[in-house]
């Protein structure tokens, strides 16, 4: 059992080489005081994207199952909870600081998209987040029951979009890929279609060619950490702003069930039963930005024993470079997720990882010249990269203000 559940402490790893924790984000000593502020002493993911706001830029972040205050009945549990950052992207060495909340009225962060008790869902977690024309969209999937670790179930990936900034969500059940009967998505849902299997987690990437010109790539795996990745695309053009969805949502652009293709290999095709993997098994809780320093796209996701991996593509159905392992699980057990910051655009790469030790997220940072020496050169082709190691574990309780030790 993990020291979260037992009542222990966690312990964070300081590394030594490319990679190397920062500074927890989450839970206690962090900075950002999220016990507190927003009754958050443990949670997962971190799911980050750019909310589009040029006035008033902000990173929001998604989290998973979260837990606040053990000791009163319930523990305070969400199914989901989401946090907003103004940090800029030439600070991120000095930690990812929360501005902000959304905030049920006791003050505390509350579920985004509450679980409301159904038969057959026992939790709703968020798995990819997106601005389009000003509204925030969210996938996430109806978790049906948790397996051995790595597996789970689900009953149907969803989508909810927000035009306030995070703050409150509506479900688009016209949206749904329903594989089960149970967790009811709501009235105008689908009916259930096993080819929805292989599309029940999702990472967005935005690719824009001019203003609501360009395409929302959207990689989709099966639940668990077991499947390999298709994607999926659909025109930007024509998508909802705040005011198209002041009534009814407008089910056009991304809100266009129809609308998404699937690449098979050689070209973009209607039927997801003809999509063929971009990225092989195993492969989960992705995500896919453009990086400019590298001037590649950039995947970066779960992969078995090797953890958290990173591949580069020229275009957004690949072809994908090798993976080149970041942390790898035979020295850093339990460690998961590994959501890029959008803002991270320079030579050294920020991300948030979950370690299952702590049950809380982590920014790491990874120095991209030392990983791929020669960026020019095809992964398989460059020189091996520096090797990452674990120098020794700190107890969470000793970290000062959330900092991670360098030695």
């Amino acid at each position: 059992m993990p020291p979260w559940i037992t009542g222990e402490e966690g312990t964070v790893p300081v590394l030594r080489g490319p990679t190397r924790f920062l500074q927890l984000v989450t839970g206690p000593t962090s900075p950002n005081d999220t016990i507190s502020r927003y009754g958050v002493a443990g949670t997962d993911l971190g799911v980050m994207w750019d909310n589009g706001d040029a006035v008033d830029p902000e990173i929001l972040m998604a989290f998973g199952d979260t837990m606040g205050d053990c000791s009163v009945p319930g523990d305070q549990w969400r199914s989901n909870v989401l946090f907003r950052s103004e940090t800029p992207g030439d600070a991120l060495a000095g930690g990812i600081r929360v501005a902000s909340a959304a905030q049920d009225q006791d003050g505390m962060a509350k579920s985004i998209i509450p679980r409301v008790g159904q038969t057959g869902e026992v939790t709703i977690i968020p798995t990819a987040g997106i601005s389009v024309n000003g509204v925030q969209y969210l996938r996430y999937m109806s978790v049906a029951h948790w397996g051995q670790p790595g597996s789970w179930t689900t009953n149907y990936s969803g989508m909810a979009y927000s035009t306030d900034n995070g703050e409150n969500w509506t479900e688009v059940p016209e949206m749904a890929r329903r594989i089960t009967s149970a967790g009811e998505p709501g009235a105008g849902a689908p009916p259930v279609d096993s080819a929805w299997n292989s599309a029940q987690m999702s990472s967005f990437l935005k690719v824009e060619e001019g203003p609501g010109v360009g395409f929302l790539y959207e990689y989709l795996t099966p639940s668990g950490r077991q499947g390999a990745a298709i994607v999926a695309r659909v025109p930007l053009a024509g998508s909802p702003d705040s005011e198209d969805l002041e009534g009814a949502p407008l089910l056009e652009g991304v809100l266009d069930p129809s609308g998404y293709t699937y690449w098979d290999g050689s070209t973009w095709v209607d039927d997801i039963g003809d999509a063929e993997a971009v990225l092989p098994a195993p492969a989960s809780e992705m995500s896919v930005m453009w990086n400019a320093h590298l001037g590649k796209y950039t995947a970066m996701y779960s992969q078995g024993f090797d953890s958290i991996v990173l591949r580069t593509a020229d275009t957004p159905w690949g072809l994908w470079e090798n993976a080149t392992t970041l942390i790898d699980y035979s020295i850093l057990p339990g460690v998961y997720g590994g959501f890029i910051h959008p803002w991270s655009q320079g030579g050294d790469l920020y991300y948030l990882v979950t370690t299952w030790n702590a049950y809380n997220v982590f920014l790491v940072r990874t120095d991209l010249d030392a990983v791929f020496p020669n960026q020019g050169v095809r992964r398989s082709q460059a020189a091996t990269e520096s090797q990452t190691e674990v120098v020794r574990q700190v107890p969470v309780s000793e970290l000062v203000n959330g900092v991670v030790p360098t030695e």
